[in-house]
Protein backbone atom coordinates (compact mmCIF):
# COMPACT_ATOMS: atom_id res chain seq x y z
CA UNK A 1 0.00 0.00 0.00
CA UNK A 2 1.66 3.58 -0.98
CA UNK A 3 1.13 6.40 1.50
CA UNK A 4 1.40 10.39 0.83
CA UNK A 5 1.52 13.01 3.67
CA UNK A 6 -1.30 15.05 1.75
CA UNK A 7 -3.36 11.75 2.16
CA UNK A 8 -2.04 11.98 6.42
CA UNK A 9 -2.92 16.01 6.08
CA UNK A 10 -5.86 16.39 8.99
CA UNK A 11 -6.75 19.43 7.04
CA UNK A 12 -7.75 17.85 3.86
CA UNK A 13 -11.24 17.05 3.48
CA UNK A 14 -11.54 15.97 -0.22
CA UNK A 15 -9.35 13.99 -2.77
CA UNK A 16 -10.18 14.59 -6.53
CA UNK A 17 -8.12 12.11 -7.94
CA UNK A 18 -7.87 12.28 -12.71
CA UNK A 19 -5.09 9.37 -12.38
CA UNK A 20 -4.66 6.99 -14.59
CA UNK A 21 -7.63 4.17 -14.56
CA UNK A 22 -5.45 1.35 -13.40
CA UNK A 23 -4.64 3.48 -9.96
CA UNK A 24 -7.74 4.31 -8.61
CA UNK A 25 -8.58 0.80 -6.76
CA UNK A 26 -5.10 1.75 -4.92
CA UNK A 27 -5.65 5.62 -4.38
CA UNK A 28 -9.15 5.77 -3.58
CA UNK A 29 -9.32 2.85 -1.19
CA UNK A 30 -6.45 4.76 0.83
CA UNK A 31 -7.78 7.79 0.81
CA UNK A 32 -11.04 6.56 2.27
CA UNK A 33 -9.17 4.55 4.93
CA UNK A 34 -7.91 8.26 5.67
CA UNK A 35 -10.94 9.72 6.30
CA UNK A 36 -11.29 11.60 2.92
CA UNK A 37 -14.00 12.04 0.11
CA UNK A 38 -13.86 10.84 -2.77
CA UNK A 39 -14.60 12.68 -6.56
CA UNK A 40 -13.01 9.96 -8.84
CA UNK A 41 -12.48 11.13 -11.88
CA UNK A 42 -14.23 8.54 -15.01
CA UNK A 43 -13.60 5.60 -15.72
CA UNK A 44 -13.83 5.32 -12.34
CA UNK A 45 -12.56 1.42 -12.36
CA UNK A 46 -11.20 -1.32 -14.28
CA UNK A 47 -13.87 -3.22 -13.63
CA UNK A 48 -16.94 -3.48 -11.26
CA UNK A 49 -14.68 -5.91 -9.01
CA UNK A 50 -12.30 -3.03 -8.46
CA UNK A 51 -15.16 -0.20 -8.36
CA UNK A 52 -16.67 -2.37 -5.44
CA UNK A 53 -13.39 -2.43 -3.32
CA UNK A 54 -13.66 1.18 -3.93
CA UNK A 55 -17.50 1.73 -2.87
CA UNK A 56 -16.95 -0.53 0.33
CA UNK A 57 -14.26 1.46 1.81
CA UNK A 58 -16.11 4.58 1.13
CA UNK A 59 -19.51 2.98 3.25
CA UNK A 60 -16.77 1.51 5.96
CA UNK A 61 -15.45 4.93 6.71
CA UNK A 62 -18.51 6.79 5.69
CA UNK A 63 -16.76 9.24 3.53
CA UNK A 64 -18.95 10.16 0.28
CA UNK A 65 -17.96 9.02 -3.63
CA UNK A 66 -19.25 10.53 -6.71
CA UNK A 67 -17.38 9.81 -9.64
CA UNK A 68 -16.96 13.18 -12.16
CA UNK A 69 -19.48 12.60 -14.66
CA UNK A 70 -20.92 16.56 -14.61
CA UNK A 71 -23.92 16.27 -16.70
CA UNK A 72 -25.91 14.77 -13.98
CA UNK A 73 -25.80 17.94 -12.27
CA UNK A 74 -26.97 20.41 -14.78
CA UNK A 75 -30.56 21.39 -14.04
CA UNK A 76 -30.82 20.26 -18.04
CA UNK A 77 -31.04 16.97 -16.98
CA UNK A 78 -33.73 16.63 -14.70
CA UNK A 79 -35.69 19.16 -17.15
CA UNK A 80 -35.52 16.14 -19.35
CA UNK A 81 -36.45 13.45 -17.04
CA UNK A 82 -39.39 15.17 -16.36
CA UNK A 83 -40.58 15.74 -19.73
CA UNK A 84 -40.10 12.39 -21.00
CA UNK A 85 -41.50 10.07 -18.34
CA UNK A 86 -44.86 9.49 -16.48
CA UNK A 87 -42.96 8.65 -13.30
CA UNK A 88 -42.32 11.31 -10.87
CA UNK A 89 -39.27 9.08 -9.49
CA UNK A 90 -37.76 8.50 -12.78
CA UNK A 91 -33.95 8.30 -12.94
CA UNK A 92 -33.37 8.27 -9.59
CA UNK A 93 -31.28 6.11 -9.62
CA UNK A 94 -30.64 3.91 -13.16
CA UNK A 95 -32.30 0.76 -13.65
CA UNK A 96 -29.94 -1.65 -15.10
CA UNK A 97 -31.04 -3.18 -18.29
CA UNK A 98 -31.99 -7.04 -18.09
CA UNK A 99 -29.50 -7.61 -20.88
CA UNK A 100 -26.75 -5.89 -23.09
CA UNK A 101 -25.33 -6.37 -26.82
CA UNK A 102 -22.02 -5.70 -28.14
CA UNK A 103 -22.41 -5.15 -31.88
CA UNK A 104 -20.07 -6.51 -34.21
CA UNK A 105 -18.78 -2.67 -35.05
CA UNK A 106 -16.10 -2.87 -32.69
CA UNK A 107 -12.35 -1.59 -33.00
CA UNK A 108 -9.82 -2.85 -30.87
CA UNK A 109 -6.25 -1.52 -30.88
CA UNK A 110 -3.02 -3.89 -30.80
CA UNK A 111 -3.85 -4.65 -26.57
CA UNK A 112 -7.24 -5.26 -27.19
CA UNK A 113 -7.93 -1.94 -25.63
CA UNK A 114 -12.11 -0.90 -27.24
CA UNK A 115 -11.60 2.35 -29.55
CA UNK A 116 -14.88 2.46 -30.96
CA UNK A 117 -17.98 0.05 -30.36
CA UNK A 118 -21.73 0.00 -30.50
CA UNK A 119 -23.99 -1.61 -27.44
CA UNK A 120 -27.70 -2.10 -27.46
CA UNK A 121 -29.37 -1.94 -23.93
CA UNK A 122 -32.80 -4.08 -23.05
CA UNK A 123 -35.35 -3.74 -20.31
CA UNK A 124 -37.60 -6.51 -20.46
CA UNK A 125 -39.88 -5.21 -17.47
CA UNK A 126 -42.94 -3.14 -18.62
CA UNK A 127 -43.06 -0.67 -20.34
CA UNK A 128 -40.52 -2.84 -22.04
CA UNK A 129 -37.19 -0.06 -23.40
CA UNK A 130 -34.26 -0.15 -25.79
CA UNK A 131 -31.52 2.09 -26.23
CA UNK A 132 -28.03 1.77 -28.43
CA UNK A 133 -25.14 3.98 -27.82
CA UNK A 134 -22.19 4.45 -29.89
CA UNK A 135 -18.52 5.99 -28.62
CA UNK A 136 -15.83 6.31 -30.36
CA UNK A 137 -11.83 7.43 -30.13
CA UNK A 138 -11.80 7.75 -33.77
CA UNK A 139 -14.23 9.86 -34.65
CA UNK A 140 -14.76 13.68 -34.16
CA UNK A 141 -16.25 14.83 -30.96
CA UNK A 142 -19.87 13.75 -30.35
CA UNK A 143 -22.41 14.79 -27.43
CA UNK A 144 -25.68 13.62 -29.19
CA UNK A 145 -28.42 12.34 -27.35
CA UNK A 146 -32.20 11.06 -28.79
CA UNK A 147 -34.84 9.48 -26.54
CA UNK A 148 -38.36 8.77 -27.68
CA UNK A 149 -40.77 7.81 -25.67
CA UNK A 150 -44.73 8.11 -25.16
CA UNK A 151 -45.10 11.48 -24.04
CA UNK A 152 -42.61 12.95 -26.83
CA UNK A 153 -38.71 12.91 -28.24
CA UNK A 154 -35.81 14.70 -26.85
CA UNK A 155 -32.86 15.43 -29.24
CA UNK A 156 -29.75 16.72 -27.49
CA UNK A 157 -26.73 17.85 -29.34
CA UNK A 158 -24.56 18.87 -26.42
CA UNK A 159 -24.72 16.37 -24.08
CA UNK A 160 -21.47 16.30 -22.26
CA UNK A 161 -20.24 19.80 -22.03
CA UNK A 162 -23.10 22.53 -23.27
CA UNK A 163 -22.11 25.19 -25.45
CA UNK A 164 -23.65 27.82 -23.31
CA UNK A 165 -22.72 27.94 -19.17
CA UNK A 166 -25.17 29.89 -17.97
CA UNK A 167 -28.00 27.78 -20.52
CA UNK A 168 -28.85 25.12 -22.24
CA UNK A 169 -31.43 23.61 -23.87
CA UNK A 170 -32.84 20.85 -26.37
CA UNK A 171 -35.25 19.82 -28.65
CA UNK A 172 -38.92 18.56 -27.85
CA UNK A 173 -41.25 17.35 -30.28
CA UNK A 174 -44.58 16.27 -28.95
CA UNK A 175 -47.95 15.17 -30.78
CA UNK A 176 -50.01 18.59 -29.34
CA UNK A 177 -46.51 21.49 -29.82
CA UNK A 178 -45.03 20.22 -32.23
CA UNK A 179 -41.21 20.63 -32.23
CA UNK A 180 -39.99 23.82 -29.55
CA UNK A 181 -36.23 24.25 -28.18
CA UNK A 182 -36.57 24.18 -23.90
CA UNK A 183 -34.29 26.52 -22.74
CA UNK A 184 -33.06 25.61 -19.12
CA UNK A 185 -31.17 28.41 -17.28
CA UNK A 186 -28.42 27.23 -15.01
CA UNK A 187 -26.86 29.72 -11.80
CA UNK A 188 -23.31 28.45 -12.34
CA UNK A 189 -21.51 25.87 -14.51
CA UNK A 190 -22.64 22.03 -14.63
CA UNK A 191 -18.79 21.82 -13.12
CA UNK A 192 -19.39 23.92 -10.25
CA UNK A 193 -23.03 22.54 -9.36
CA UNK A 194 -21.60 18.71 -9.38
CA UNK A 195 -18.71 20.50 -6.97
CA UNK A 196 -21.15 22.36 -5.11
CA UNK A 197 -23.27 18.91 -4.61
CA UNK A 198 -20.34 17.07 -3.14
CA UNK A 199 -19.55 19.61 -0.41
CA UNK A 200 -23.10 19.67 0.42
CA UNK A 201 -22.96 16.29 1.27
CA UNK A 202 -19.58 16.28 3.15
CA UNK A 203 -20.96 19.28 4.92
CA UNK A 204 -23.78 17.32 6.37
CA UNK A 205 -21.59 14.03 7.19
CA UNK A 206 -19.13 16.55 9.19
CA UNK A 207 -21.98 17.68 11.18
CA UNK A 208 -22.88 14.49 12.10
CA UNK A 209 -26.48 14.96 10.58
CA UNK A 210 -25.99 12.26 7.91
CA UNK A 211 -24.43 9.23 6.20
CA UNK A 212 -23.07 9.21 2.60
CA UNK A 213 -25.30 10.15 0.47
CA UNK A 214 -26.10 6.43 -1.57
CA UNK A 215 -27.16 7.69 -5.08
CA UNK A 216 -24.25 8.58 -6.90
CA UNK A 217 -22.10 5.32 -5.48
CA UNK A 218 -25.67 3.25 -7.10
CA UNK A 219 -25.48 5.16 -10.20
CA UNK A 220 -21.78 4.77 -10.51
CA UNK A 221 -21.62 1.01 -9.84
CA UNK A 222 -24.27 0.31 -12.24
CA UNK A 223 -22.30 1.96 -14.62
CA UNK A 224 -19.42 0.03 -14.34
CA UNK A 225 -21.63 -3.54 -14.25
CA UNK A 226 -23.05 -1.96 -17.87
CA UNK A 227 -19.93 -1.29 -19.22
CA UNK A 228 -18.55 -4.13 -17.59
CA UNK A 229 -21.43 -6.05 -19.78
CA UNK A 230 -20.85 -4.79 -22.92
CA UNK A 231 -16.99 -6.16 -22.38
CA UNK A 232 -18.40 -8.91 -21.78
CA UNK A 233 -20.22 -9.29 -25.04
CA UNK A 234 -17.27 -8.73 -27.24
CA UNK A 235 -15.89 -11.18 -25.89
CA UNK A 236 -17.93 -13.69 -26.20
CA UNK A 237 -18.56 -12.69 -29.81
CA UNK A 238 -21.67 -10.48 -29.68
CA UNK A 239 -23.77 -12.89 -27.48
CA UNK A 240 -25.91 -10.78 -25.15
CA UNK A 241 -25.13 -10.77 -21.57
CA UNK A 242 -27.50 -10.63 -18.60
CA UNK A 243 -27.38 -8.67 -15.37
Amino acid sequence: MVDDPLIDDPLIDVVYMPLPTSLHVEWAVLAASKKKHVLLEKPTALDSTQLQQILDACEANNVQFMDGTMWYHHPRTDKIKHVISDSPNFGTIQLLPTYITALPEVTLNSKGIILACIASFHWEEEPKKNATFYCSFLSHVSMDLVVHSSRGSVHVHDLAIPYRENSASFLLTTKGKGKEEVVVESRLPQEALMVQEFARLIDGIKSNERCSEKMWPEISRKTQLALDAVRKSVEIVYKPVYL
